[in-house]
């Protein structure tokens, strides 16, 4: 557990002094958390719709849970180390 304490003090510190603007952060956030998740359900959508993927229900929800998923988990990840 202390190496996770360690490792986010050092994120701390290193975005304080790294002269990193918080438009960019925030610009790479709003993308991997909004944007790309919503190009994925246009994806799956468009690939239902063109009959590329099948129109089972169950199908699509595990589809769209893979474009979901990862930014939930990093947000998961980062309550655990805060």
């Amino acid at each position: 557990m202390e190496w996770y304490l360690a490792d986010s003090d050092c994120c701390v510190a290193g975005l304080r002094g790294s002269g990193i603007q918080s438009s960019l952060i925030v610009g790479i956030v709003a993308v991997r958390f909004v944007f790309l998740p919503l190009i994925g359900t246009a994806i799956v959508k468009g690939a239902v719709h063109f009959g590329l993927v099948h129109s089972d229900p169950l199908y699509q929800f595990v589809l769209l849970l893979q474009f979901a998923v990862p930014p939930a988990l990093n947000i998961g990840m980062s309550s655990l180390i805060l």
